[in-house]
């Protein structure tokens, strides 16, 4: 998994990088090489062999962020060319989201924040509706944690959001 993702990054949009960082836009990509990624995920994958409670969300939360990267990352011509050469692309978890972590101590806490940092789909994806009623996996990571820029405005217009990322563009209502 962690291969096909290296391969998005080695085939990824620039101009896209360029767009999503300029905006502030939650598309853009925390680490600038693949190189850097990898070493973000040897560190995760040495705290999940110490906590293999933590392998099944480690992947839920890879499968979720190589589809962002395949869809948000890639310019069509570049999908043509991996499909041409028979990538395959991981399917979406089809549950809600599993909790990351039993509170075992401080490598623990640090993976699960890199996992769920790259498991937020639903800052997103999920609709305002779906969020106020408490449906499972629409509700974003703790908007008051300084590690996330919240995605949580509380909605004071009463606007019927088609996606909950309206409220993080600026200026509000942009595109997504």
């Amino acid at each position: 998994l962690q291969d096909f993702m290296a391969t998005v990054l080695d085939q990824r949009s620039d101009e896209f990088q360029e767009i999503y960082f300029d905006r502030k836009d939650r598309r853009k990509l925390l680490a600038k090489t693949t190189h850097e990624h990898r070493k973000h995920w040897d560190s995760l994958n040495k705290a999940v062999e110490n906590h293999p409670h933590l392998l099944e969300p480690q992947r839920e939360s890879h499968c979720r962020q190589a589809v962002m990267w395949w869809t948000h990352h890639l310019a069509e011509e570049r999908r043509t060319v991996l499909r041409a050469r028979n990538v395959t692309v991981p399917m979406l978890p089809e549950s809600p989201k599993l909790k990351c972590g039993h509170g075992k101590g401080e490598e623990e806490a640090r993976a699960c924040v890199g996992i769920n940092e790259a498991n937020s789909c639903d800052w997103c994806h999920s609709t305002q509706a779906d969020h106020d009623a408490g449906k499972p996996g629409t509700s974003p990571p703790n908007a008051l944690d300084p590690k996330f820029n919240g995605p949580d405005d509380g909605n004071p217009k009463g606007w019927d959001r088609k996606r909950r990322c309206d409220q993080d563009q600026h200026p509000r209502g942009g595109l997504c």
